[in-house]
């Protein structure tokens, strides 16, 4: 007799009685679901079902990647497949798994999916109640090239700030200067300041992104900048204005 299957909140909503597939997270978890659901999910995941022989055979296709293949990961993108409301984080740690799903999606190529996840996020962003950091939205928009996700992050930036991190120029009672932890922010600098950013952090955007919001903060009505965005919806404009120009100059050296 074999063991029953490991249930937890994740997994326990995928047990479908007319599944023809199982699907089985990192942390060990099945999912029974529908072979022709995960098949239409990505050109990923359609190539791994025909052309896997072992899968064919079990009807059992194993994620190993412990970071984004997890039961919570996995949840999170069977939501979406089959067509149930994504839950609203509550706050930034909350959100952390959110890109994990990206990550998960990007591997498969779930373009359906990531188009469903980027309307997801324009709500939450937009809404008065919104609980996720605009840095993180800035970090998914510029990890997917979506150049609207990252300007509606910089609008949402208001008073966002580093609420925790290192104090620039503290100095010690012998009168060093205390070592700066990169793995935090600086505290009291705008959450969209790259300078203020972990290190971590600041290395996830690309550089080409990185570049236009560093120049956008150039912007004449800006240059008075102080520690906090005085007027986050000129720093958007500026911003697109200058992703939009390195896009087209992009696509110009292309067609030579």
């Amino acid at each position: 007799m074999s063991e029953p299957a490991l249930m937890n909140d994740h997994n326990k909503r995928f047990q479908l009685d007319d599944s023809n597939i199982t699907l089985i997270s990192s942390d060990g978890f099945h999912f029974k679901v529908h072979r022709h659901q995960i098949e239409s999910a990505g050109t990923v995941f359609k190539a791994m079902l025909e052309l896997d022989n072992t899968v064919e055979v079990s009807n059992h296709v194993p994620f190993l990647d412990e970071k984004i293949e997890d039961s919570f990961t996995v949840s999170l993108f069977l939501d979406i497949i089959y067509g149930n409301e994504l839950r609203e984080p509550k706050s930034t740690v909350d959100f952390s798994i959110y890109e994990n799903l990206l990550h998960f999606m990007i591997k498969y190529d779930c373009t359906p999916a990531l188009q469903y996840f980027r309307h997801a996020l324009f709500h939450w962003v937009l809404s008065p109640k919104n609980k996720i950091d605009p840095m993180d939205m800035f970090t998914i928009g510029s990890a997917t090239n979506d150049v609207e996700l990252c300007v509606a992050a910089i609008r949402g930036t208001g008073n966002w700030q580093w609420s925790t991190g290192n104090e620039i120029g503290q100095k010690l009672v012998d009168g060093t200067r205390k070592p700066f932890n990169f793995d935090r922010g600086i505290t009291g600098a705008s959450v969209m300041e790259l300078s203020a950013w972990s290190l971590t952090q600041f290395c996830k955007i690309p550089n080409t992104y990185k570049f236009a919001l560093l120049r956008a903060y150039r912007y004449p009505s800006n240059s008075d900048y102080t520690g906090s965005i005085r007027d986050c919806a000129k720093v958007a404009e500026e911003f697109e204005a200058i992703m939009q120009q390195i896009l087209n100059e992009k696509k110009a050296k292309e067609a030579v």
